[in-house]
């Protein structure tokens, strides 16, 4: 079970390189994403989600794309349908946290199931 300490305290060791190269992954994913025809914000949402390692809140994600919570709320839930992240509890938080599936196959799978 992660507890918020933890999630914390790995996002103290952010240093400024990395945090770039989240950045530009991030970004270059949302940019594909839209060039599927696809929500830029969920493209980016997911790769945020992705290669961040830890759970992470809606706060969390507003902080780091720079975009209004009302915008990540809906695309987190549009991954919500598709199976590409699923909302978790976290020990000592009242927030929702989310995870990504790390199974590309399955979310492309549910994504044309859905259609």
């Amino acid at each position: 079970m992660v507890t918020l300490e933890q999630i914390e305290d790995k996002a103290k060791e952010t240093s400024p390189e990395l945090a770039s190269v989240r950045d530009n992954f991030v970004e270059s994913i949302g940019k594909l994403s839209e060039s599927l025809g696809l929500s830029r914000i969920a493209g980016q949402l997911y790769a945020l989600l992705y290669i961040s390692g830890q759970p992470l809140s809606l706060d969390d994600m507003v902080e780091t794309l720079k975009v209004s919570k009302g915008n990540v709320s809906v695309n987190i839930r549009e991954l919500e349908k598709w199976g590409a992240v699923r909302k978790i509890w976290v020990k000592g938080s009242r927030k929702d946290f989310y995870l990504p599936e790390l199974d590309i196959w399955k979310i492309i799978s549910n994504r044309l199931k859905i259609g």
